[in-house]
């Protein structure tokens, strides 16, 4: 729970407040023919103003307060949409494809925009059925359809003259993230490429945390996506849990995360393919798991030994 008293001398718990009171109110919003405004007029103008600024932000000139900011773009608008997104209010996709622009920068601020798309599809604990919130069961997927899929063909391929792509996959994982297999498994094929990128390529750990929790979502749901890709994706997760011992990682929180999924992936491969195609693989894979049976964190040293037990079938 908030402390209410103490929230004007916090400023970023007084944001969290505001934005969770604006989503509750969007999310709680009933209009139509029966009520007094049978219009809707009145959620209209709000997005409408928020449409507005957002337009204006865009356009306006990068600053050198914009290169540094640590805040989301517009993270008001964000929790109205939030709010609105889980009711799967149609006029709310009107403000979807301008959050394309509000990422295609290359500031910092705008990679900080792109993970915080989370917020339109994270649970909440103040809004649920038992607070009575207004929560359609397939708004997640009404979603996906409006705002995610839109983003495969912007986020592919990732490279110099097309450096925006990386905004785009950023946004996608922090979406995704928050998604059951159901939500995107239609469009698995185009996935597995682009989570594949993301371990070669991105250097951020809560990037790299996410691209392996939907990669092993999709390898328990959908094995014969990864199947042609079984080399790819063994070497990316090598890499990612080599990366995340380097001294600048291993201090942070996410690292040790990132390892213990590396090593639940790894585990999963000899019940999910064939003993042939995975025999290649076997010697590194006895090295960095007996190497991994001494990690620090007590957790990822439990994930290391249930991979070599896995992979002691593979002879």
């Amino acid at each position: 729970m908030c402390d209410t008293d103490t929230v004007a001398e916090r400023p970023r718990q007084a944001s969290h407040v505001r934005n969770a009171i604006v989503t509750i109110l969007a999310n709680k919003y009933r209009g139509g023919p029966s009520t007094a405004d049978p219009e809707r007029l009145t959620f209209k103008r709000v997005l409408e103003f928020w449409k507005s600024r957002i337009q204006e932000d865009a356009a306006a000139p990068p600053s050198g307060d914009k290169s540094t900011s640590q805040e989301p773009f517009n993270n008001q608008a964000l929790a109205v949409m939030a709010g609105s997104i889980a009711r799967q209010d149609r006029d709310t996709l009107c403000l979807l494809p301008l959050l394309n622009g509000a990422v295609e920068g290359d500031e910092p601020s705008d990679k900080v925009t792109a993970r915080s798309m989370e917020t339109l599809i994270r649970e909440k604990n103040f809004l649920t059925k038992e607070s009575h919130a207004v929560i359609r069961p397939l708004y997640r997927q009404w979603a996906y359809a409006h705002l995610v899929k839109p983003l495969y063909s912007l986020a592919l391929p990732v490279n110099q003259s097309q450096p925006q792509a990386e905004n785009y996959t950023v946004a996608i994982l922090s979406i995704l993230k928050h998604c059951p297999f159901t939500v995107y498994g239609d469009d698995v094929e185009p996935l597995v490429r682009l989570l594949i990128t993301s371990l070669v390529k991105f250097h951020t750990l809560p990037d790299l945390l996410a691209a392996l929790q939907i990669l092993l979502e999709v390898l328990r749901n959908d094995p014969d996506a990864v199947k042609e890709h079984l080399k790819a994706v063994i070497e990316a997760v090598v890499k990612v849990h080599q990366f995340t011992f380097g001294a600048s990682s291993a201090r942070n929180s996410a690292a040790p995360g990132c390892r213990k999924l590396v090593l639940q992936l790894l585990a999963e491969l000899p019940g999910r393919f064939e003993v042939r195609q995975l025999l290649p693989h076997a010697p590194q894979m006895q090295r960095m798991l007996a190497t991994a049976s001494g990690d620090p964190f007590r957790e990822v040293r439990r994930a290391a030994l249930a991979a070599r037990e896995s992979w002691m079938r593979v002879a």
